[in-house]
């Protein structure tokens, strides 16, 4: 595969593809040698190939069907074969790419005691069976798994939390990701009207509410939320990266435990999202305070 198939295909350039594959060689390698010794007799395919398709499989979420008539294999090896190269994966890259919060990280312009920007997303999944925690009061006719994200000023994701159903609230998601752990008086979070509440995230405010120092000192109401829009920007176009994975978008197929496969599948994406983020950063040179930003 050429390099601009390799892209198209991926999203990844070549050399984004060595580097997630340096860090899961040896795994990916046990894993290709144990599929050749079960099935000695068919086509094999090496572990390159083997991650190459299966981020082909993340991007672009073919069916098995499709895979099938691509790939050699039949459609249950690829049912096999996809979801424990994920696995792989997300023990390989998710902790390498998707750093804990560095107390050093940069602070938002406006704000500069913030540093962690959260939001959430969501992950549609089949309407059938009718599960009404599904339901998200936001849109009640689509069915959703939820995933919380958040990322730094350096414009990198730092968490990614475990599926929640789609009618949870942010403060319960927010309260058992583990990210409130990270943040201090110097290292506040920010998050959108969803995360009102006694937990010293800055959220836009309303006029009956006691609003921070920080957020007082700015000239009035309009340009406060403009403000507040301007930073949580970096998160929404980060959570636009995530969705440009099919994975993160189209509406999942599969079993809708999200422990098995589907919260591995996001953490990968995260990982992978950060990888592409290292050589085409979000708006470096628009916020002066976060260039320079990477994950090495």
């Amino acid at each position: 595969m050429d390099k601009d198939a390799l892209h198209t295909n991926t999203g990844l350039t070549a050399a984004d593809v060595e580097l997630v594959y340096k860090h899961c060689k040896d795994k990916l390698l046990a894993l290709a040698a144990q599929q050749h010794h079960t099935n000695a007799n068919t086509p094999t395919l090496t572990s390159h190939n083997l991650l190459v398709i299966v981020i082909y499989w993340l991007r672009h979420k073919p069916t098995y069907h499709e895979l099938a008539d691509r790939y050699p294999h039949g459609i249950h090896y690829w049912h096999t074969m996809v979801r424990r190269v994920i696995a792989i994966l997300d023990e390989c890259l998710f902790d390498r790419f998707v750093p804990l919060f560095a107390p050093n990280a940069p602070t938002a312009v406006y704000f500069t005691h913030v540093k962690i920007i959260v939001d959430t997303t969501f992950v549609p999944i089949p309407k059938t069976p009718f599960i009404p925690a599904d339901y998200h009061k936001k849109s009640p006719t689509k069915a959703a798994w939820k995933y919380e994200i958040a990322c730094d000023f350096s414009h990198r994701i730092i968490s990614c939390s475990k599926g929640f159903h789609g009618g949870a609230h942010d403060m319960r998601i927010i309260r058992e990701s583990g990210l409130l752990n990270q943040s201090s008086p110097t290292a506040r979070i920010m998050g959108d009207k969803g995360y009102r509440g006694q937990l010293g995230m800055v959220v836009p405010v309303s006029k009956r509410r006691k609003v921070s120092r920080e957020v007082r000192d700015l000239e009035d109401e309009k340009q406060r939320g403009h403000e507040l829009q301007v930073e949580r920007s970096a998160v929404e176009n980060i959570n636009r990266r995530v969705k440009e994975w099919a994975v993160a978008t189209r509406v999942w197929d599969g079993m809708r435990e999200p422990e098995l496969i589907m919260d591995s599948a996001m953490r990968v994406v995260c990982a992978l999202a950060n990888v592409i983020l290292r050589t085409h950063p979000l708006r470096a040179r628009e916020h002066p305070s976060v260039d320079g930003g990477s994950v090495s």
